[in-house]
């Protein structure tokens, strides 16, 4: 089992797709349900989403872009 770990964004991406760098990357970090690994940096999974621009909303990050924590630090997942 991976728990959420922490989010971060990268402007321009850190990746590319067939050469094509985009304006904004988002890695959705997780780690392995492992006590003893906690507050560390090893045995991660990370989602990448590659953004780019647009005059729209983007309606699947409307759904959960005010839960996001203002401020660094932890935050309970409060979730299903």
């Amino acid at each position: 089992k991976f728990n959420f770990y922490q989010v971060h964004w990268h402007s321009p991406s850190e990746n590319t797709v067939d050469g094509k760098s985009f304006p904004l990357e988002a890695h959705f970090v997780h780690q392995l349900d492992d006590k003893a690994l906690h507050g560390g940096y090893h045995r991660l999974a990370v989602i990448g989403l590659l953004y780019d621009l647009s005059t729209e909303c983007n309606k699947v990050l409307d759904k959960f872009w005010d839960v996001f924590p203002k401020a660094k630090g932890v935050a309970p997942y409060a979730g299903d």
